[in-house]
């Protein structure tokens, strides 16, 4: 009888560790996925932190791309940081259920994945109070993190949530990095907010890096055309805080820009290297 093959071992990425941490304002139970940097255990010192949504796919290539240009001088080092929901990967309902209700500031009856997870919209409010004053407290207590000098990335409803970021509390982040954001939501909810704003209301300096495909206007929404009014709407606050980058990516679509937008976004906004964006 033939020996039983051996089970092969589960990877897991270097660096990274994982915990959950159920919130008191929504009771969803999340999972906090961290990934430090290569000298953290000795270096002392206290890094910024890098916050990411959708981590199943965010998470792996954030640290991976981040990691590698901070290993050759062409962006800073920094926690990265992911959430994620407990026990739902690789199931694509809960996938779209949790990041329709978190991911998005309105409760409307249609878009994104359609009227079946349209019904949970609406929990944007909440999700932000959660890593406002849940999740940074968390981090702050378990992590060498410094007080400011942050950078959050969304990615399509990630990117509605980072504008609603940018519109409700401003300040959380140094620097936004919004690829392909669902600007058409709720008719264009977050350009009508910006329009309506008498001031911006920032503290310190705020990077927005705007990316989006060429291929986007083609899906039916007018995606580049929407980042552009999005862009022009906060220019015309004439805020000296502000500096907005709008990058149009050629060849790309809505599927494909995330590693692309993520790679020159955080050369951009991380970058250690003038000239390296």
């Amino acid at each position: 009888v033939a020996a039983p093959a051996d089970t092969p071992d589960r990877f897991s990425m270097p660096g990274t560790q994982v915990y959950a941490l159920t919130s008191r304002i929504n009771e969803i139970e999340y999972e906090i996925r961290v990934w430090l940097p290569e000298d953290y255990a000795s270096s002392g010192k206290s890094y910024p932190l890098t916050l990411m949504l959708d981590a199943d796919y965010q998470f792996p290539l954030g640290t991976s791309i981040l990691e590698h240009l901070a290993q050759r001088d062409q962006a800073d080092e920094s926690v990265v940081v992911a959430i994620a929901y407990a026990n739902s990967q690789r199931n694509p309902y809960w996938y779209r259920r949790n990041r329709t209700r978190d991911y998005t500031p309105t409760s409307v009856p249609t878009g994104g994945y359609g009227a079946e997870f349209q019904q949970y919209s609406g929990g944007g409010e909440e999700f932000l109070r959660f890593i406002a004053d849940e999740l940074m407290d968390s981090l702050h207590a378990k992590y060498r993190i410094t007080s400011a000098g942050h950078t959050y990335v969304g990615h399509s409803y990630g990117g509605l949530f980072g504008a609603f970021i940018i519109s409700e509390q401003p300040n959380l982040f140094s620097n936004y990095l919004l690829i392909s954001p669902s600007f058409w939501y709720d008719d264009r909810l977050m350009i009508r907010r910006v329009r309506e704003k008498d001031e911006m209301g920032l503290v310190a300096a705020t990077r927005i890096y705007l990316a989006v495909g060429d291929h986007e206007n083609q899906t039916g929404r007018p995606m580049v055309d929407e980042l552009r009014m999005y862009a022009r709407a906060l220019e015309e606050k004439h805020d000296p805080a502000l500096d907005v980058t709008v990058r149009v990516f050629t060849n790309e679509t809505h599927a494909s820009i995330y590693p692309a937008a993520l790679s020159a976004g955080l050369r951009h906004l991380r970058g250690s290297q003038p000239g390296q964006e």
